[in-house]
């Protein structure tokens, strides 16, 4: 049984007297978990299903396009030496550096990357003027003592940055051995430690006790439930491997510290559980709150961590900027509205591969009116 299961299973404490504070408490963090966990639930699951549909559309919509731009490209470099005019040669050369930029590097070999370097680089020299060529190759040389004398500081390592672009496994070992040279020189022995003061002693065997009698408290439970579920104890060979796969999951719960989890199985397998969790004293039943805390505080945290805040709108421009990644952070949705988002992406998409396709059309067009018979 599976977590979302039994996860109409709350562990409650129902009694005719008043509730202490610790119980109401306990009562108060179980129901707050139980919507946590149906929250996280349904989120992650809709974020996973919207990332795959937008990383299969980002995909095949990134291959079109840079499938009709490089052919475009190499379309007119084919036929560059025919074109008749200097002017016109300068035209295509500055299309085929201005449509590049329309490329989507990360869906490229490094093989037809290194290819498009050469031929921006040719028509770069093409059409750029000797002012210009000065400058790229200046800008080039900053970049290059930049990146030299940034190596240098963080790993104390003199390189040409051209070695690293031919032989990156050759750096990569390189800055491994430094690394290792610089832990090995930096192993001295720690200084000594002040000595603690009473009030600080007092303090650390107090958060040591707290966490023992907490994992005391996990242990207890966990072992009430393989006690009742041991498969070893069982005859009939269909019960036996039922017993197998649920204490499987027990222990799942148990090893990822999922206490409520734990709480449920309690009270699903165990005979009077709910008067056992109601006649714990509160001095035990605060460990059972802090575990509820923390996770609690950890669930809220899972949340978060695939929330995207921000409308519709500002969610389309961002997905277009940082890929496909993004979507994996877009929740909180229904499933209508995360396809109301997938289609409207799609057009946009659409709309764009329909552009670059109208710009290629064009110059294969205009080339045949300037290329030599």
């Amino acid at each position: 049984m599976n977590p979302s299961q039994n996860s109409n299973i709350v562990p409650i404490i129902k009694k005719e007297q008043l509730l202490t504070k610790e119980q109401e408490r306990f009562n108060r963090l179980n129901k707050k978990l139980q919507k946590l966990q149906l929250r996280y639930t349904e989120n992650k699951d809709i974020a996973e299903y919207a990332h795959q549909k937008i990383a299969e559309l980002l995909y095949a919509q990134k291959r079109k396009t840079n499938i009709i731009i490089i052919e475009a490209i190499k379309h007119v470099h084919d036929n560059y030496d025919k074109i008749r005019l200097k002017r016109d040669k300068k035209r295509f050369s500055n299309f085929i550096l201005v449509i590049m930029d329309d490329i989507y590097k990360d869906a490229l070999t490094p093989e037809i990357t290194s290819e498009l370097q050469i031929l921006a680089q040719f028509h770069f020299d093409q059409t750029a003027t000797k002012k210009e060529k000065q400058e790229n190759e200046e800008y080039e040389k900053d970049i290059s003592d930049f990146a030299t004398e940034l190596i240098k500081t963080t790993f104390g390592i003199d390189v040409d940055i051209n070695d690293i672009k031919e032989n990156p496994e050759e750096f990569q070992r390189r800055v491994q051995e430094k690394i290792q040279q610089q832990m090995q020189e930096e192993e001295v022995p720690p200084p000594p430690k002040k000595p603690k003061s009473k009030a600080q002693i007092k303090r650390e065997e107090k958060e040591q006790e707290n966490k023992k009698n907490i994992s005391k408290n996990v242990r207890e439970i966990y072992t009430q439930l393989v006690k009742q579920l041991h498969p070893d104890l069982e005859k009939d060979e269909v019960k036996r491997l039922e017993k197998t796969e649920t204490l499987q999951k027990i222990t799942q719960a148990y090893e990822s510290n999922n206490f409520f989890l734990l709480l449920q199985y309690q009270l699903q397998y165990i005979d009077n559980a709910n008067d056992q969790i109601a006649s714990l004293e509160d001095s035990r039943l605060k460990y059972y709150n802090q575990l509820l805390e923390e996770q609690i505080e950890e669930l809220d945290t899972k949340i978060n961590n695939i929330l995207c805040y921000g409308n519709e709108e500002e969610f389309v421009i961002g997905f277009w900027e940082m890929g496909s990644h993004f979507f994996a952070n877009y929740c909180d949705v229904n499933k209508e509205k995360t396809l109301k988002v997938i289609k409207k992406r799609e057009k946009k998409l659409i709309s764009f591969l329909k552009h670059i396709e109208g710009i290629c059309y064009q110059a294969k067009k205009d080339l045949e009116e300037v290329i030599m018979p």
